[in-house]
């Protein structure tokens, strides 16, 4: 929970530095203010797709200073360099990879709910 706090603040942050209000942030993501809301106050991590979109929405943050207390530097290298390979896909191409990525959350929260 400490984590999802830390992000929320780190998001907050950013959202601010870039003049935003927690509503213009939830139209450019396509998500609904208390989405936003949710994120920034800890209770509710992004989905992977509205994280994609949020490296949309802030080209010049780095993803690790999104990430930094949530992940090892191991895992952040990696999505840094994964980070910039999409930005040489097409549309169609980001599109599969983010029904991939959807299709395998799906699997873990099943599993997840499975296990409990």
């Amino acid at each position: 929970m400490l984590k999802r706090k830390l992000l929320g603040k780190r998001l907050q942050r950013i959202r601010k530095a870039h003049g935003m209000t927690q509503k213009e942030l939830a139209r450019a993501l396509g998500v609904k203010a208390p989405t936003v809301i949710k994120m920034e106050a800890g209770t509710g991590g992004p989905q992977f797709d509205t994280f994609v979109k949020l490296t949309e929405v802030y080209p010049d943050v780095a993803v690790e200073e999104i990430l930094c207390d949530s992940l090892d530097t191991a895992v952040i290298f990696r999505i840094k360099e994964l980070s910039e390979r999409m930005n040489h896909l097409t549309e169609e191409e980001k599109k599969y990879l983010r029904d991939v990525a959807r299709y395998f959350q799906g699997v873990m929260q099943k599993e997840s709910t499975a296990n409990e």
